[in-house]
């Protein structure tokens, strides 16, 4: 049986087509850089997605752990720290195309090294510590949302499989 992701005709969702029909499935597109994410799942040697299913699953674990950090950070107010883990977790996120995650880290940094996002630089350390916490917030949140919609994805290829 061939698989693929693809646009879904009945509006926002995709659909998981193969021999068998189509499956629809929650939105990822706006989260997701599908050239990306389409080459990660090109690697995989069976529908099952086994392969692309560990690089995900290790991201999701890997963005718990930096979120932790990102937490600890912020508490004791270490801009340095911050800006790291966000750069690392921006590289992770491009790597597999995640794209709001991706911008949301290079927001975090811009605010790290004392920059707006729009390029106008600030030096008042609390509010740059308030900005740094809505935009954390909102990467879990968006994290949140992606890795539920991800993990329907894998559930379904996975069932249609097998």
């Amino acid at each position: 049986m061939s698989m693929s992701v693809l646009p879904s005709s009945q509006g926002n969702d995709l659909a998981l087509g193969g021999d068998e029909g189509c499956f629809n499935l929650p939105d990822f597109r706006k989260n997701v850089d599908m050239i990306w994410f389409s080459e990660i799942l090109s690697m995989d040697e069976s529908e099952k997605r086994e392969f692309s299913k560990s690089i995900v699953f290790a991201f999701f674990e890997q963005v718990w752990e930096t979120l932790d950090k990102l937490d600890t950070a912020l508490a004791d107010k270490d801009f340095k720290k911050i800006a790291s883990l966000s750069v690392f977790l921006k590289g992770s996120s491009a790597t597999l195309g995640f794209v709001n995650i991706n911008n949301r880290c290079e927001e975090i940094q811009q605010y790290c090294w004392k920059e707006n996002i729009g390029g106008t630089s600030w030096h008042d350390k609390e509010a740059r510590l308030a900005h740094i916490t809505v935009a954390l917030e909102m990467l879990k949140t968006e994290h949140n949302e992606l890795e539920e919609a991800l993990k329907m994805f894998f559930s379904i290829s996975e069932s249609n499989a097998a």
